[in-house]
């Protein structure tokens, strides 16, 4: 959330700073209700491509599992399901693995063990695998629809201190 500002122009109070991880948002006219839904309708699409990510993870959570199992279960299905996104499309999903293997010596993407070396910390493995946004998704009116996800992924404390 550091990288939003209120603005009482905007259509749901908020939009990005200019200096935040989120900069490339900010020239859009925040004000602007078709501008606003159109970008609204693109982060619904994106929430919507990790439903089965939310579940897994919502599953693990509910039964007690380390944080270590669920980062490596979600990391590895995120793989899973941007591979599958490419079904009908071969010659997306051969420059996709290629662009890994170039990146990361396979085909399938980042491997948990690497994520980990890359990050430091199982739990921000777990929120990478997401993009959690909860500042893009409050500029878009979306945050309250998805804080039990930020919650879920360990973004932000609930009230009972989850």
């Amino acid at each position: 959330m550091a990288d939003i500002v209120a603005d009482e122009t905007a259509v749901y109070g908020f939009r990005p700073s200019e200096t935040g991880s989120l900069k490339q948002y900010a020239e859009m006219d925040w004000s602007d209700p078709g501008v606003v839904e159109a970008g609204r309708q693109e982060r619904l699409a994106y929430h919507d491509s990790f439903a089965e990510m939310y579940d897994l993870l919502g599953k693990m959570r509910a039964a007690d599992k380390e944080i270590e199992e669920i980062a490596r279960a979600v990391s590895t299905l995120r793989n899973e399901l941007r591979m599958a996104a490419y079904n009908g499309d071969p010659e997306g999903l051969e420059a996709m693995k290629a662009r890994n293997l170039e990146k990361y010596g396979h085909e399938e993407g980042p491997l948990p063990d690497e994520l980990f070396e890359q990050y430091g910390s199982w739990e921000m493995v777990l929120e990478k695998s997401f993009s959690v946004n909860s500042g893009m998704d409050a500029c878009l009116g979306l945050y309250d629809d998805y804080y039990d996800l930020y919650v879920l992924a360990g973004q932000v404390q609930d009230d009972d201190g989850v």
